[in-house]
């Protein structure tokens, strides 16, 4: 059940933020790691940023029409979820299933955010 927790901003552009937004957003921020010549950010971070920098009132509508549209796929990425108690259901049968069912969902949703992050990867270096 990891979730991504890091991006880059050839990433940041494949979500579709412009190079200068996907600069802005992670000046800040102290990359984490190296992925051939670009810096890796902590993915957290970049949200919080990201925040930061919509609470500024002087950015022009359509920065911060990208930026809200972008915000929503990064908070996906982080996969937040909440762990539930499965052992306090009386029946063990549907305990165990409803257990594997949520394990195997975790596990999709990680797969999709990696490829999504792949794609982004891709997507952000041809631009």
């Amino acid at each position: 059940m990891n979730p991504i927790i890091s991006i880059t901003r050839n990433q940041l552009k494949g979500y579709g933020s412009t190079y200068y937004q996907a600069r802005i957003i992670t000046e800040k921020i102290k990359p984490i790691a190296k992925d051939n010549n670009s810096n890796v950010y902590p993915l957290h971070k970049v949200i919080i940023s990201l925040k930061n920098y919509l609470n500024k009132t002087k950015i022009k509508p359509k920065t911060r029409q990208d930026l809200n549209s972008l915000l929503p796929i990064l908070l996906e990425l982080l996969n937040n979820v909440v762990p539930v108690v499965f052992e306090s259901s009386t029946n063990l049968e549907l305990t165990k299933l409803t257990k594997n069912l949520f394990v195997t969902m975790n596990n999709i949703d990680r797969k999709m955010a990696e490829s999504k992050a792949l794609v982004a990867n891709i997507k952000g270096k041809r631009k």
